[in-house]
């Protein structure tokens, strides 16, 4: 006979995370270029007409923004081309920033493809690099937890990548603490 132990576990502490749900909202769409943003379930806007309107209204960012719609119109006309972003996160993430030059304001956003650019938010830069700012930090880490789960259900065929638009599912959530 099997001499059975009986283990009791406890979770002090445990951080309870929720869920906010969000989906892909178009922002733009040309024959070359479709442009997305992440509009959560809650609200009206998506993220990146939340950062325009932010921003714009703010006398100190005008040129910023300026700069940064500038280069929206860039990848509009020629494509989401890797000159016009600088690169954020890890390689495999897929996440940049506009704009490339030196700027005041940080977009963020994952390249895709060079037809497909899905935009997220940003802010004041202030710090040398964006994980010391908590802020900018949050917009980063929400587009690697999209880019991973994005990535996974592209090679799942849950969402299918078709020249430049994303068909299928296009429903996520971020685990909130």
């Amino acid at each position: 006979m099997f001499n059975r132990k009986i283990c009791t576990f406890a979770v002090l502490n445990l951080k309870v995370k929720e869920k906010k749900y969000f989906t892909l909202e178009i922002v733009e769409q040309t024959e070359k270029v479709t442009i997305y943003s992440i509009l959560f379930d809650d609200d009206e806007e998506n993220e990146f007409m939340k950062f325009i309107q932010k921003y714009s209204g703010i006398s100190s960012f005008i040129h910023d923004v300026q700069r940064i719609l500038y280069y929206v119109e860039k990848i509009k006309e020629n494509g989401v081309l890797e000159r016009y972003f600088r690169p954020e996160g890890k390689p495999a993430q897929k996440i940049k920033a506009i704009p490339v030059e030196t700027n005041k304001l940080r977009l963020y956003a994952i390249r895709l493809s060079d037809n497909i650019l899905i935009l997220g938010n940003g802010g004041h830069k202030k710090t040398k690099t964006y994980n010391v700012d908590p802020a900018l930090n949050e917009c980063v880490e929400h587009l690697a937890q999209l880019s991973f789960i994005l990535q996974l259900k592209i090679e799942t065929d849950v969402v299918k990548l078709e020249h430049n638009e994303l068909h299928g599912d296009l429903s996520f959530y971020f685990k909130e603490q």
